[in-house]
Formats: C-alpha cells, sequence, structure tokens
C-alpha cells in the first residue's frame, strides 16, 4: 500500500483549503499590522524535515507550487478538516532557506510574535 507523492494519507487529497471568510479577514487583519512587509496568500506546503537548501525549497516548491514550507501548518489544517472545522493559517515567514535572511531568528520570532497577536486580536474583533 502507498501513497503518491504529496498525498495525505488516508484522505484522498493533496491539500486542504482554508475558509474562504477566515482568510479574507485574516488578509485584511495582517495587512493592519504588517506595513512594509509582504503579504501573500496561497499554499503552504507542509511536511517532516526542515528546509534548508535551494535543491529541497526548488523540488517542493515545483512539485507543490507553495509560497512557502513549514512542518505544522498542514497537521492543523488536516485536524481542521477532519474535526470539520474551518481554518486559516497566518506565517510570519523568516527566511527563505536560500542564506538571504535579513535578520537572525532571535532578532525576528518578537517582532513577529507582537504582529502576529495583534493581527489575531484585530482578526478576533471583526469575525
Amino acid at each position: 500500500m502507498g501513497f503518491e507523492k504529496g498525498e495525505i494519507p488516508y484522505t484522498g487529497k493533496y491539500s486542504f483549503e482554508a475558509d474562504p471568510e477566515l482568510a479574507t479577514k485574516a488578509a485584511l487583519a495582517v495587512s493592519q499590522f504588517i506595513m512594509g512587509s509582504k503579504v501573500m496568500q496561497g499554499r503552504i506546503c507542509t511536511g517532516d524535515q526542515f528546509i534548508n537548501s535551494d535543491e529541497q525549497k526548488d523540488t517542493i516548491l515545483s512539485n507543490f507550487g507553495g509560497l512557502c514550507c513549514d512542518m505544522e501548518s498542514g497537521a492543523i489544517a488536516q485536524v481542521c478538516y477532519l474535526s470539520d472545522v474551518p481554518f486559516v493559517i497566518i506565517r510570519a515567514i523568516s527566511d527563505k532557506a536560500d542564506h538571504s535572511a535579513s535578520m537572525d531568528y532571535d532578532e525576528f520570532e518578537p517582532i513577529a510574535a507582537e504582529r502576529s497577536a495583534s493581527a489575531v486580536m484585530y482578526m478576533l474583533g471583526i469575525l
């Protein structure tokens, strides 16, 4: 018994769609607090590896067309899907897996946490 590349085991699916209303409200909330940063909406690729090379990144993005890669978002989406709970994922990206990060993680983390918390609180107010 095998699964195709990218197939989510025992679901027959290759991706989970965020709730459109939540995605719209998340984009609005994020735009209020992330001035000067790039805000994007789209697919997040999730796997069981830390992506830290151009080769890994290029393979994943060419096969699955995601905007970024992480190790958590797919699990969150799958649990929500199986529980019939609408969801949206908001990510703050610290690096492009290509050694071009403008700051290190220790510097990035408190900024991302503050902005993310502000965006989530704003979003809760408009739900």
